[in-house]
């Protein structure tokens, strides 16, 4: 047990850090905290307290540390050896004192990248992500014609690194060949795991009626960084 003017820390049989601070408890569960700043700086160690100006940072090598919260960059919990830091099996289930490798994420955010396929061919992809709906037009000119495709999304999950959605679309499908153009309507489904997209279903086009298959596969990141 430690004492100062302010406050009293000292560490429970449970190895649970508590600091008494003159009207307050401050409780930190013997997980380390790996704190990235503004400035590049890194520091590894216990939060012992933490307010809406300031966190206190027990470390290893340097002692106690103040970091004014305007200056973290990222903060997480991690293992003694600097790795992330996973609840262990026989942790109780209401433990929440753990990080989420991909956590679900709320808000919009916009969406670029390239994909090949068909009907698309090889195409320049721009979307926005909302909450529940979301759009992307993708399209381009290329030798064989120019294809432009709008899609409407209804989002089905939504994490840092991964989303699926259910969409239906139109789009306009012109070749330099025979100088046709067609008007194209179809539904599909796609994910996008780490940047990587895939997309499947099914359109008509307005000459021929008859369901045909679509595949598309490239590059889409999602502008979801914090």
């Amino acid at each position: 047990m430690s004492e100062d003017k302010s406050s009293i820390s000292l560490r429970t049989l449970d190895n649970i850090d508590v600091r008494i601070c003159q009207d307050s408890i401050k409780i930190t569960e013997k997980v380390k905290t790996k704190i990235e700043t503004k400035s590049n700086d890194v520091f590894i160690g216990f939060v012992s307290t933490i307010d809406e100006k300031e966190m206190t940072l027990l470390t290893d090598g340097a002692g106690e540390i103040i970091i004014p919260l305007s200056s973290v960059l990222n903060m997480k919990a991690v293992n003694d050896d600097g790795s992330d830091f996973y609840r262990p099996k026989d942790y109780p289930e209401d433990y929440q004192d753990q990080v989420d490798p991909d956590p679900e994420i709320k808000g919009g955010y916009p969406m670029l990248g390239a994909i090949i396929g068909y009907p698309s061919i090889a195409s320049i992809l721009v979307g926005y992500q909302g909450d529940d709906f979301g759009f992307r037009i993708d399209g381009m000119s290329h030798t064989v014609g120019t294809t432009i495709r709008l899609n409407f999304l209804m989002n089905i999950s939504k994490y840092k690194n991964f989303e699926n959605n259910v969409s239906l679309g139109l789009g306009l499908w012109s070749l330099k060949e025979t100088s046709e153009a067609f008007f194209l309507f179809g539904a599909w489904y796609d994910f996008n795991s780490h940047g990587f997209f895939l997309e499947v279903g099914a359109f008509v086009i307005t000459e021929d009626y008859t369901p045909t298959f679509s595949l598309h596969l490239g590059y889409v990141y999602r502008f979801n960084r914090e």
